[in-house]
């Protein structure tokens, strides 16, 4: 009976106090409406042989604090508490373990808690076959060999920094992103960008957009976020940032790489359509669209 009951009392310890240093992009927060009433969830998933040192995690910020219980299945965590509160639009709060393993910051926006600087939406890939990478070679020159972008080789084979080596075998296919609520629409006539969630919308910036209706209409995914950007123009590399560069301060690449939402060195043409055919943006509304969207985030333009 004793040794019953030390071998459960190790195992809760085991639980509630095991090593863990868990990372905020391990972790996942998103508000979810269900039956008329707003949750905000918290999924993550620990390393293996890692446990949560406490069950318990809590959102903090002006006039709210929130509870929300951890469970554990496998090494994924997961909690939801409900919501109902008239929060001040843009301002941040903060979400934490109680043991302090991992935090995340939380933008309250319309009625909703939208995670800082998501990690990438969840999606399956389709592979259609794999590659072998030969000396000299780099990631532009097999994406455009394979009829694929560098940002999807990127996602694909986990190359965050976009390194590779001789030898190594890249997997080539096809991301379907799947598992958000959020949508940003461009209406060309307008130089309008609107953000939707549960096709309810939350905010609205004016962007340029191109002349002659350079910029194509459809459906698209944001699939690369890059602060500072340098500008490669007709084979001239521009420094991030140079008088000359017009990509101002966030490029997000979308799944048409030739296109993207972008910053600007000109902020007076802001509401006109005169670029050569990306969406411009006042440089801290892109900042701020890049802080809440994930990639995989659809773009339509119409």
């Amino acid at each position: 009976m004793i040794f019953r009951f030390l071998i459960g009392f190790a195992l809760i310890f085991l639980f509630f106090f095991g090593t863990e240093c868990l990372g905020s992009e391990k972790v996942k927060l998103f508000t979810h409406v269900n039956d008329g009433k707003k949750y905000l969830y918290v999924i993550g998933e620990l390393e293996d042989g890692h446990s949560l040192k406490s069950s318990n995690s809590f959102v903090a910020g002006k006039d709210t604090y929130l509870s929300i219980k951890l469970y554990k299945k496998g090494n994924v965590f997961f909690g939801r508490t409900a919501f109902s509160f008239d929060g001040e639009d843009f301002s941040r709060y903060r979400w934490f373990s109680e043991s302090g393993e991992t935090e995340s910051e939380l933008i309250y926006l319309r009625g909703y808690f939208f995670q800082s600087n998501p990690p990438p939406l969840d999606f399956n890939f389709n592979i259609k076959t794999e590659y072998e990478v030969q000396q000299g070679e780099y990631l532009y020159k097999i994406a455009k060999e394979n009829a694929t972008s560098v940002a999807e080789l990127e996602l694909a084979n986990d190359l965050p920094d976009a390194d590779i080596h001789p030898g190594q075998i890249l997997k080539i296919g096809k991301l379907v992103f799947h598992g958000n609520d959020l949508k940003i629409a461009i209406n060309r006539e307008l130089c309008k960008m609107d953000v939707f969630f549960n096709d309810s919308l939350i905010c609205s910036f004016p962007v340029s957009v191109g002349r002659d209706g350079m910029t194509p209409s459809g459906n698209f995914k944001i699939m690369r976020k890059i602060e500072n950007p340098a500008l490669y123009w007709e084979g001239e590399y521009i420094s991030p940032l140079a008088s000359i560069n017009g990509l101002g301060k966030w490029w997000l690449e979308l799944s048409n790489p030739q296109y993207g939402i972008h910053g600007t060195n000109k902020p007076w043409e802001i509401g006109k359509r005169i670029s050569h055919g990306c969406i411009r943006m006042f440089n801290e509304d892109v900042a701020f669209i890049q802080e809440i969207v994930p990639i995989g985030t659809e773009v339509i333009i119409n």
